[in-house]
């Protein structure tokens, strides 16, 4: 009864930031309408290391405005009451983290975005996540620890490795504190490395090129717009507007409720450009990437039943895709990522909507749902010295749940349906082959949806994934 009272007090304080957001939407939209349209706004950038990578540097326009009246609305109840609610959980002691398990962290690395870090090891006959391969510098004095996770459920084996080469083992005396470090840098690693190329660069190129090279009634367009809505103006904002991923100790900072992870902006940024270069070092292999996947690991069996439907529906489209539209398309897209022409026409768009669509959400909500109840992002104490869970701040918790609620689920918009079953937003005409193989492919998801949830790997359920990077 306390909870509810509390927040319904909280809601009531904060609906005049509720009707500020909602004016500062409307002067976005004002502004907006006086920009440029004909920005070239895709750029191929420097990374830490030297290489160049694409990225949107600025928005046209017609996708500004696209984003404000489609997207924008959908952010203003988890920024008022969602907050309130999250405030009063924090205030009644009813947000607090559950203790991680050995079941709850192999689920993070196998049946998550965790299973990106993940791969098997045939000598050894366990998985190994190493932690190394993510740049993802937090703030001096923040821990950061562990350097390698192996585990084999299935033979109950378990072994937390720190970077100081000491290893930790469930009969560990300060095994908990080891479990409760790895638990905190998957909290902090997801979305701040691992995700990386997941919405950038691929993404971002394809949706330049289907804006700036394509007649809006061509088969191509109508096919990929769906896929590419609003992601130049989405991934502009997370690296370069930076309201949500550019942090620091200030006190500003502290009381804004979605700022939880220890990481400033220009570091992010940094790591951002640095773990998507090393992506796409060689397209070749990303090209490869559905068929490399380690189906052995639920996360990628998962993603890998999508990708061969989405490849089939591709395959029958391709026929009615003009060749010119095409050559457009690749021509662009070879210039902001070079070797992208050498790869095969049907993967190149098959791997483009399978991971702005199934990939992208899944690794989302696979993450919201594990840190929404075991997360945290702030952990002072090195791994030698004893920490329980029961240390995790309270307002920490509180601020990881409201970015979880803001920024980490789709919220959807009460006037576009957004969902990738949704075939009617291709906007092929009525009665045509083309809407035929629309249907097709969206009772083929359902297939592969019904089939995962009976062999209990359904990871996320297919009305929930979303058709584009656009959040």
């Amino acid at each position: 009864m306390l909870v509810p009272l509390t927040s319904f007090v909280f809601k009531v304080l904060f609906y005049p930031l509720k009707l500020l957001l909602k004016e500062a939407i409307a002067k976005a939209i004002k502004r907006a309408k006086r920009s440029d349209n004909t920005l070239d706004f895709i750029h191929r950038v420097d990374e830490p290391k030297g290489r160049k990578i694409a990225m949107t540097l600025e928005v046209p326009r017609e996708l500004e405005l696209d984003f404000l009246n489609y997207r924008s609305e959908t952010y203003l109840k988890p920024m008022t009451s969602g907050v309130a609610h999250e405030l009063a959980l924090m205030v009644c002691g009813k947000n607090r983290p559950k203790p991680p398990t050995n079941e709850v962290v192999s689920r993070m690395f196998l049946s998550s975005a965790g299973a990106l870090m993940t791969r098997w090891l045939d000598e050894e006959s366990c998985y190994f996540v190493d932690f190394k391969v993510m740049k993802a510098p937090v703030w001096q004095g923040y821990s950061f620890d562990i350097e390698s996770f192996k585990f084999n459920p299935e033979k109950d084996y378990y072994l937390i490795k720190d970077v100081q080469g000491n290893t930790y083992e469930p009969d560990h005396a300060r095994w908990s504190t080891a479990l409760n470090h790895l638990v905190y840098q998957y909290s902090v690693v997801i979305p701040m490395a691992s995700h990386n190329w997941v919405h950038f660069t691929y993404p971002d190129s394809f949706a330049a090129a289907v804006f700036k090279k394509l007649n809006r009634d061509s088969v191509l367009y109508k096919l990929l717009y769906p896929h590419t809505r609003f992601t130049n103006r989405i991934n502009n904002q997370a690296v370069y507007v930076q309201k949500s991923t550019d942090n620091s100790p200030s006190f500003k900072n502290k009381i804004t409720p979605w700022k939880c992870f220890p990481v400033y902006g220009s570091e992010f940024r940094e790591g951002v450009l640095e773990n998507t270069a090393n992506h796409y070092d060689e397209f070749e292999n990303h090209c490869r990437f559905p068929e490399r996947m380690d189906t052995r690991i639920p996360y990628f069996d998962f993603l890998k039943h999508y990708y061969d439907v989405i490849e089939n529906f591709v395959n029958k489209v391709t026929d009615y895709i003009d060749e010119d539209d095409y050559e457009r398309i690749q021509t662009f897209i070879e210039s902001v990522i070079p070797g992208f022409s050498q790869c095969d026409k049907v993967k190149c768009l098959s791997i483009l909507i399978w991971q702005v669509s199934v990939l992208h959400t899944t690794e989302h909500m696979s993450y919201y749902d594990l840190a929404k109840d075991y997360g945290f992002t702030e952990l002072k104490y090195p791994i030698s010295e004893c920490f329980k869970i029961d240390e995790v701040s309270n307002y920490n918790r509180y601020k990881l749940r409201c970015f979880l609620n803001v920024f980490g689920r789709f919220n959807p918009s009460k006037i576009l349906d957004q969902r990738i079953e949704n075939y009617h937003s291709y906007q092929f005409e009525k009665g045509s082959e083309l809407e035929k193989y629309a249907i097709e492919f969206v009772a083929n998801l359902r297939a592969v949806d019904a089939k995962m949830k009976k062999e209990n790997n359904q990871i996320l359920e297919l009305n929930k994934i979303v058709q584009s990077v656009c959040f």
